[in-house]
């Protein structure tokens, strides 16, 4: 789930509840930009098997569930990770084309046979 303050900023909270390891889990996030993972239970200090995502995860264009951009993460079995928005990316510019003029349809009269 996701968590924002009044300020904007966007927390990320991503639990696994099962001893399935899921390694490129695609993850839906509403802000395009760049995110570091704060916390991940899967750390060997916490007795974990280290699967963590020390580097830093940069959305991509990729629309998954009702989002239009996602990060790829690792998380680990019975894990939980929280991942904060550091970096907004700008928003895009959508170029709008030229309206284009229909051409009017011509009247085709029937002949008879």
């Amino acid at each position: 789930y996701q968590r924002k303050d009044k300020d904007g900023n966007v927390m990320l909270h991503v639990m696994n509840f099962t001893p399935n390891v899921h390694h490129g889990l695609r993850i839906p996030v509403e802000v395009p930009g760049i995110y570091k993972e704060l916390l991940n239970t899967d750390r060997d200090i916490y007795g974990g098997s280290n699967l963590v995502n020390t580097s830093l995860l940069h959305s991509e264009e990729v629309p998954w569930t009702r989002e239009e951009n996602s990060i790829v993460i690792e998380l680990g079995a019975f894990a939980s990770s929280i991942i904060k928005l550091e970096t907004k990316f700008p928003p895009k510019k959508v170029e709008k084309e030229p309206a284009k003029k229909e051409k009017p349809v011509k009247k085709v009269e029937k002949t008879k046979k």
